[in-house]
């Protein structure tokens, strides 16, 4: 996100977030917006309201289905 806004856009993106309430509240978000060079890949997600593809594409729910965890299956096939 950093890459594809200029300086100015950005500031105004994130005053912009900052007036939601439940971003405000909390003081790890408000610092990952202040500093966003520290972490861009929170920041990122912090400036999304709405998931997109990329992280689609990464949610574990979705990447669950791909997954083959071997199982060994032993029946007791004898008397007693």
């Amino acid at each position: 996100m950093l890459e594809a806004f200029s300086a100015e856009e950005i500031k105004k993106k994130v005053a912009e977030r900052l007036r939601d309430p439940d971003v405000a509240a909390w003081p790890n978000l408000v610092h990952v917006l202040n500093y966003p060079k520290n972490h861009e890949a929170w920041f990122d997600i912090v400036m999304n309201e709405v998931d997109g593809d990329w992280y689609e594409e990464r949610n574990p729910v979705t990447l669950a289905p791909n997954i083959d965890i071997p199982v060994w299956l032993q029946i007791d096939q004898g008397r007693r």
